[in-house]
């Protein structure tokens, strides 16, 4: 059974399908046309993809998913990895029966994971954050996993910010300076039940961790990539930090039906909230 919503930002259906182990995993639909599924990216839900999702539902019929642990999805559990996410992504993919895929981010890397095992048409990824011997940095999560047990939520993210250099600019603030730009940012922004962007950032943060776990279980397999056949677009941010650079220039290299485009102006956050719309055009023109 799915929930109908209505009116100007509530275009979707919510949907509800089960997971391997019968956990609950939920996706907003939306669109007319071939089936789109997109899986967000860390500290992502699909609230946060709706942008994108408008702007690809007038040629596509898109699935934005809850990973479990986000929003209305089942819990994480303790033994979590990589193939309990592609247990749930197949679960999505199976009952939409799309045959088109997006992800972001750790949502990318779950992407290609899955595409590994799914008949599909297509892929495309951003910024999949493959590491290459320890290339993407995790030094940083302890102290971010302290502030977290603090209730420092904004400190956790600035933490998170610089640790990954999701933002250029971000990066060269003091982490005292953007904890405290982030403190009025997450009162002030609304998210779109109207309550404070806090509260989002609250339930996604303790997630996290095992989004890291799932990097670090990959580190250093692209060569198992190169089976992957499907025709595959790989999208970058040209001011991306080098470590997402070297991840999608070390796809391009193993994946034998790779398509690269770099973004000029982009970063890494540009599918959820830079600029959604330009990386639809590109969704599209793919």
């Amino acid at each position: 059974m799915g929930v109908a919503y209505t009116g100007a930002m509530n275009d979707f259906t919510s949907q509800t399908v089960r997971s391997t182990d019968n956990t609950a995993i939920t996706y907003r639909e939306l669109g007319a046309g071939p089936g789109l599924v997109v899986v967000p990216g860390s500290l992502g839900s699909a609230s946060d993809y709706m942008r994108l999702a408008r702007a690809l539902a007038n040629e596509f019929t898109v699935y934005v998913v809850n990973r479990r642990g986000h929003e209305d999805s089942g819990p994480i559990r303790a033994d979590h990895n990589m193939a309990v996410e592609c247990q749930d992504l197949t679960a999505v993919l199976k009952h939409t029966k799309a045959r088109l895929l997006f992800g972001h981010s750790i949502g990318g890397l779950i992407s290609l994971q899955t595409a590994l095992a799914v008949p599909l048409d297509k892929v495309a990824v951003y910024e999949p954050p493959l590491s290459v011997d320890g290339s993407i940095p995790t030094d940083w999560l302890p102290t971010m996993q302290q502030a977290l047990a603090a209730q420092k939520y904004a400190r956790a993210m600035a933490i998170i910010m610089k640790g990954l250099q999701l933002s250029s600019d971000a990066g060269k603030l003091p982490t005292s300076l953007l904890t405290m730009m982030l403190t009025v940012l997450l009162q002030l922004r609304k998210g779109e039940d109207g309550k404070p962007w806090k509260h989002h950032i609250v339930d996604l943060l303790p997630t996290m961790p095992t989004d890291i776990r799932l990097v670090q279980e990959l580190d250093s397999l692209q060569e198992h990539f190169r089976s992957l056949t499907v025709p595959t677009l790989l999208l970058s941010g040209a001011k991306s930090a080098p470590h997402f650079q070297l991840a999608v220039q070390t796809l391009a290299d193993v994946l034998p039906q790779a398509e690269h485009v770099s973004m000029p102006r982009l970063e890494h956050n540009a599918p959820n909230h830079d600029a959604p719309e330009a990386v639809a055009k590109a969704l599209s023109s793919f």
